[in-house]
């Protein structure tokens, strides 16, 4: 039983590799507005096409050493990291749901959600292809665990509403994206994992817009990326969101 774990976790590392491999292409072609669906990868440095065999995920960029074949330029080490996430990733979502088709879209949608924070961090936007593209995923998710309609409804509307208001009262407090994404995260989560993920992006970004104010980084009325914060805060409820919510309401002796 071990050695047949021992294959699944690895044949899920190498797939889970390679659509990081393709997660990392599309964090970079979106920005730019390079279609993902054509056209071959190519060095960022002398724009060369890359061959099969540049582009094995972690393997290519260890036998290469993390320099272009063509150009010899160094490649960003980020390329490795997020192929090596994509395998961890998908060994998580293995651990956590088991054998399901659970387990396959869990990972996707993690995968998109973490494609959104990246670019958003980078370009201080969120694309509203990445957020159609989590949508399908969540309702596709949600078909297979059949949850009621009004508990979707309340669940992308408890945050998203408040935070559209907020910013009619001080425009551009959020951008809109934020709102869509968490309007996407209420669908997947339902309401009360969604205001504990709305919870702890607010807090940590807050704390993170702190400490950009006190070291004189950004204007007090200066804009920051909210994705990622949001983003972690619905990773986090995502997998322990109903422990931490009955932790915090034992505190209280409910």
């Amino acid at each position: 039983m071990d050695s047949v774990y021992f294959f699944i976790y690895f044949y899920l590392f190498i797939t889970g590799s390679c659509v990081g491999s393709f997660a990392n292409a599309v964090v970079c072609r979106i920005p730019k507005g390079i279609s993902i669906a054509k056209g071959r990868s190519y060095c960022e440095s002398c724009q060369t096409s890359l061959r099969w065999y540049d582009l094995i995920p972690i393997i290519s960029y260890i036998l290469l050493r993390g320099k272009c074949r063509y150009c010899k330029k160094q490649i960003s080490f980020k390329h490795l990291l997020f192929e090596c996430f994509g395998g961890l990733l998908f060994m998580l979502s293995f651990y956590c749901f088991g054998l399901t088709i659970e387990t396959v879209l869990m990972f996707f949608i993690i995968m998109v959600l973490t494609v959104i924070a990246i670019i958003d961090y980078q370009t201080m936007n969120i694309y509203l292809s990445t957020i159609l593209t989590l949508f399908i995923l969540v309702i596709i998710y949600q078909i297979f665990i059949q949850t009621e309609f009004m508990t979707l409804l309340i669940g992308g509307l408890c945050i998203s509403v408040p935070m559209f208001i907020f910013n009619l009262i001080i425009p551009y407090s959020f951008g809109f994206g934020d709102i869509e994404l968490m309007f996407v995260s209420g669908l997947l989560l339902g309401w009360k994992n969604n205001l504990l993920a709305g919870f702890i992006g607010i807090i940590i970004g807050g704390i993170y817009a702190g400490y950009l104010l006190l070291r004189h980084k950004v204007e007090a009325d200066g804009h920051i990326a909210f994705g990622p914060f949001l983003v972690l805060g619905i990773i986090t409820s995502l997998f322990y969101g109903t422990e931490i919510i009955t932790w915090y309401l034992s505190l209280f002796n409910y």
